[in-house]
């Protein structure tokens, strides 16, 4: 009897084949009430399906886990450890009498808007030079205008627990973050990174941004893990498939309670314990 089996990840079906029963049996797992497909593939982070090759389904949806035990977990800053980018921009639009959409219209679908953003995020530009470019673009006064764009972003509790549960469980615990200036404005204070995590990598600090490949290797490297041993969260799915390009698991964060439950699976460990 023959399987086609497809592997998924969170961000999406990856890839299709076809194994033999001998091939699948050796890699079935106890765990609890149901079976585990234990397998090696880096595309194998979400779940695996069987189906026969008439089409029938042979199998309920199956959890899979990778064989080698994942070790790493590196956090995008903003939109994951703390409260959504897009309610804090609304909410900037709003107190300044802006139409809705206006910083996505000037500053993320405008070329030039998008070139300053990423030379920001590149430390080719300063936060003080973004502002007054922004404030031109918007119309508005640009004193500390990334602070008042995003000044009502508060920590996220649930992915902040799970990271500090992860640690205690001798998992290694990551932040990689596309910068947006340090001053005057500066978005990490108060959060503790150097402390409270093993390794911090702020993009404009090296020159680069996500997606850059090379700015995932140089976290890695600090990390001292291999690609094939981490998992990479981050709000932006573009940044989730560039990092699994490289042989991460993505998890692409959309809801912090599911994005909690995601990594206690992947990692083996329960992150929501205190």
């Amino acid at each position: 009897m023959e399987f086609r089996v497809r592997f998924g990840t969170i961000g999406g079906t990856n890839r299709t084949g076809t194994v033999g029963l001998a091939d699948v049996l050796p890699l079935l797992r106890p765990a609890n009430d149901k079976w585990i497909l234990a397998l090696s593939s880096p595309y194998a982070a979400g779940f695996v399906t069987l189906s026969g090759l008439d089409g029938r389904p042979k199998s309920q949806q199956w959890s899979s886990r990778m064989s080698n035990r994942r070790t790493g977990l590196i956090l995008d800053f903003g939109g994951v450890l703390t409260t959504p980018l897009l309610p804090a921009v609304l909410a900037f639009e709003q107190r300044e009498g802006l139409p809705q959409g206006a910083c996505l219209t000037a500053l993320y679908k405008d070329d030039a808007g998008v070139r300053i953003t990423s030379d920001l995020e590149r430390g080719a530009v300063s936060q003080t030079e973004w502002n007054e470019f922004a404030g031109k673009m918007l119309g508005v006064s640009p004193d500390n205008l990334m602070g008042r764009i995003f000044g009502d972003l508060r920590p996220e509790p649930l992915l902040i627990d799970a990271a500090a549960a992860a640690r205690r469980a001798g998992i290694k615990v990551g932040i990689l973050s596309n910068s947006v200036g340090l001053a005057p404005w500066d978005l990490y204070q108060g959060y503790e990174l150097e402390k409270l995590y093993d390794v911090v990598v702020i993009s404009e600090q090296h020159l680069m941004r996500k997606p850059d490949p090379n700015l995932f290797e140089i976290t890695l490297k600090l990390m001292d893990l291999p690609a094939e041993e981490c998992i990479f969260v981050d709000d932006t799915e573009a940044y989730v498939q560039a990092a699994e390009q490289l042989g991460l698991a993505g998890v692409h964060n959309q809801d912090p309670k599911q994005t909690v439950t995601t990594l206690s699976e992947l990692l083996g460990v329960d992150l929501t314990a205190s």
